[in-house]
């Protein structure tokens, strides 16, 4: 019989040392891709069931509006649609959200308008009225906004921005010249800067609706402030207070303040809104996915999407 030489035993083994290796190397390979495919498909189904668990806040904000509209003739705080939910339990996961009443702020599309002095005026009044901003260089913010919004390419005077102003920025751009649908579109405007938009964004808002009559029962402290020449933070209290004790049930009521005494009050103002702000919050087995809605309640009392984001409003 013939033996294998030293040599040839040696390479055999060697070759089977290399098969078992590919083997187990392959076997690996393919628990790994195996295990990614597993994960993978459960990610997706997490996050396809975390977009349709947001997709029923919006309705249910919808719902809730709609409800709201045929109980009360007024849009209060203390109503069920201005209650947050901080957790609310769902199978695997949790939610969170909130409706926010667009007539509490002040809309900056409004300042593109043909005749903006008086907006402009209650604009400035609501930057004056913002504590973090009185150490700000905000004095032409107002009018470099209608600038970014406003159709024509000529620079307001003073302080205007168009094109001229932004081709010269790194990186170049050029102005809108159209109404903002997003509020983060205010980082783009000349001179805005971090500190500036992070205390702009609670009494602003970029709805669609021009004119946006300010509804003075949600109104932000600053924006109420706003809303006529010389009114002091100690006026406004007085106004939250009389908010607060009794929401006003018309206008006559709010012009009636003792705090608004003899002042002209803007003419911009109602004690009813009809865009909304819903802001939801999902997380599935470790999947957190956000969704901001802009809600439109019409006439009838429906409230209907009329702008849908994963990103700010």
């Amino acid at each position: 019989m013939r033996t294998l030489s030293k040599r040839q035993r040696g390479v055999a083994l060697l070759t089977a040392v290399m098969v078992v290796a590919f083997a187990s190397t392959l076997t690996t390979a393919l628990m790994v891709a195996q295990n990614l495919a597993v994960h993978r498909a459960a990610n997706m189904r997490s996050l396809d069931a975390a977009w349709w668990y947001l997709i029923g806040l919006e309705e249910w904000a919808g719902t809730i509006l709609r409800r709201d509209a045929q109980d009360s003739s007024i849009d209060t705080l203390d109503e069920i649609w201005a209650q947050r939910i901080d957790f609310l339990p769902v199978d695997e996961g949790v939610l969170a959200g909130q409706i926010v009443d667009l007539h509490s702020q002040f809309n900056l599309n409004t300042l593109g308008v043909a005749e903006p002095e008086q907006v402009l005026l209650q604009f400035n009044r609501l930057l004056a009225a913002i504590p973090e901003l009185r150490d700000q260089a905000v004095g032409d913010l107002g009018v470099r906004i209608a600038d970014w919004i406003d159709p024509d390419t000529e620079p307001r005077f003073p302080g205007g921005a168009e094109d001229q102003a932004y081709l010269s920025l790194d990186p170049p751009r050029r102005a809108a010249n159209r109404p903002m649908v997003s509020i983060t579109e205010l980082r783009l405007i000349d001179g805005v800067t971090e500190d500036i938009y992070a205390a702009l964004v609670p009494h602003v808002t970029v709805a669609p609706a021009v004119p946006h009559p300010i509804n003075v029962n949600t109104a932000t402290p600053a924006v109420l402030q706003s809303l006529a020449e010389g009114l002091t933070p100690g006026d406004v209290e007085s106004l939250l207070a009389s908010r607060e004790e009794s929401p006003w049930e018309s206008l006559e009521n709010f012009r009636a303040e003792p705090a608004l005494a003899a002042r002209p009050v803007s003419e911009n103002i109602d004690v009813r809104s009809s865009y909304f702000r819903a802001e939801g919050s999902a997380d599935v087995q470790g999947v957190r996915l956000q969704l901001v809605s802009v809600l439109h309640r019409g006439s009838d009392g429906r409230a209907r999407t009329v702008w849908r984001s994963r990103a700010p409003y």
